[in-house]
């Protein structure tokens, strides 16, 4: 998909390639306990 244009590039193909391009390995996928670390407020001490 990349260095295609947009206009000429039939439609399933591109989809089928942008959904390739845009989704994470499931080994690589955050799990639940990372997602809530990450979004857990900032404590004083990890800022200073």
């Amino acid at each position: 998909m990349l260095s295609r244009s947009h206009r000429t590039e039939p439609l399933p193909l591109s989809s089928s390639e942008m959904r390739a391009f845009a989704s994470v390995p499931p080994g690589q996928r955050l799990t639940t306990d990372d997602n809530e670390r990450l979004f857990s407020p900032f404590t004083e001490a990890e800022v200073l």
